[in-house]
This record gives C-alpha cells, sequence and structure tokens, in this order.
C-alpha cells in the first residue's frame, strides 16, 4: 500500500480519537453521578491512556510486513528519519507506550479484584 494511505488513516484516526476521547472526558467529568468516584478515575486512566496512544501512533505510524519469515517494519510517520538513524529507538517507545497501554486496565482490576476478595 502506500505510504499516503498510512498518513491518510493515521490522521482520520488522531482526530477522530482525540474527539471522541475529549467528550468521554468531558461526560466522565461534568455527567458522571457521585457514586461512581472510583470508577471515574478509572475511566478517565483510559481515556487519557487512549489519547496518548493514538498520538503516539499518529505521530510513528509502524507499519509491519511480514513474508517468508523475515519482519520489516516500517515508519511513515512525522519521526521517521529517511537515513534509518533513530527509528529503532522511536519504534521501541511506540511499542513500550502501546504495551503500556494495554496493560494499564487489566492491572487495575486485577488489584482491585484481590483486594476485594481477601
Amino acid at each position: 500500500m502506500k505510504p499516503l494511505v498510512y498518513k491518510v488513516n493515521a490522521g482520520v484516526s488522531f482526530i477522530l480519537g482525540v474527539l471522541l476521547n475529549l467528550i468521554f472526558i468531558w461526560l466522565i467529568l461534568k455527567k458522571s453521578a457521585k457514586e461512581m468516584k472510583t470508577y471515574k478515575k478509572v475511566l478517565l486512566q483510559t481515556a487519557v491512556f487512549d489519547m496518548i496512544l493514538v498520538s503516539v501512533n499518529s505521530a510513528v505510524i509502524p507499519v509491519i510486513y511480514v513474508e517468508s519469515g523475515v519482519t520489516i517494519i516500517l515508519q511513515y510517520g512525522f519521526f521517521s528519519y529517511p537515513d534509518n538513524s533513530g527509528n529503532m529507538n522511536i519504534y521501541l517507545m511506540s511499542n513500550a507506550i502501546s504495551t503500556f497501554s494495554q496493560w494499564a486496565l487489566p492491572v487495575q482490576f486485577i488489584h482491585r479484584y484481590l483486594i476485594v476478595c481477601r
């Protein structure tokens, strides 16, 4: 596929992701019941991490190709260098943020479950 397709997709995803998460944060802060105080924090954390994740992925735009057991990672984003000088570091940063975002919510729920059950 063409790099333009990835850039357009990243731009649209960024705009929609930030807009919908801002609406979600506004709804949590202004329209939620007072009884949801504990869950507000979990929902806010999820929305903030999602905004960070969509921002990083839109700036880096990692594209992974796998053919015959060989993996090639290309970057089409704003922070990709033509001479490949810092691309691996930027990809590792993006991967770390993605992994942290994926584990942030389940760890909270597991921790709360263990506290409640003990």
